[in-house]
């Protein structure tokens, strides 16, 4: 009968102190994490300079073509006078709003109630300010079929 061969090891080995493949890995991997997260802490930083520097309008702006069949029109209409509104209303609309407003429809009281709302609490801006677009068209018409009551 033969010996099996044991390779010679030393008192270090025993303890623990090699270092196998599988902790090798692990050390490359904590590297690379490592790594990643100083990459991303130093692009965050850039960025947060970058705002605070104020060079974001620096850039000149792109000169704009106009699109095909919506260039600006003339409405004919004289500038309003010092402290004047003007609400653009044809007069059959006019009309309408005036005798909506006179017998008190379901659609006035649906815009009284509206502009009412506008009036009594800050509004929110919704999607693209149209919550702030309703409150300006419903408190314009209002002023608009009030003021035509009064003349």
């Amino acid at each position: 009968g033969g010996r099996s061969h044991r390779p010679v090891r030393s008192r270090l080995h025993g303890m623990g102190s090699r270092m196998t493949r599988r902790a090798r890995g692990r050390s490359v991997v904590r590297a690379a994490c490592v790594g990643v997260a100083v990459a991303a802490l130093l692009l965050c930083a850039r960025h947060v300079f970058h705002r605070l520097s104020g060079e974001r309008g620096a850039q000149a702006a792109s000169p704009r073509t106009s699109v095909v069949g919506l260039e600006t029109i003339g409405h004919g209409l004289t500038p309003p006078r010092e402290g004047e509104c003007r609400l653009l209303l044809d007069s059959q609309a006019l009309a309408r709003l005036s005798n909506s407003a006179r017998l008190k429809t379901r659609a006035w009281n649906a815009v009284l109630a509206r502009a009412d709302e506008a009036l009594s609490a800050p509004i929110g801006s919704g999607y693209q300010g149209f919550e702030w677009a309703e409150a300006v068209a419903n408190t314009s018409l209002v002023w608009r079929a009030r003021k035509t009551a009064t003349e």
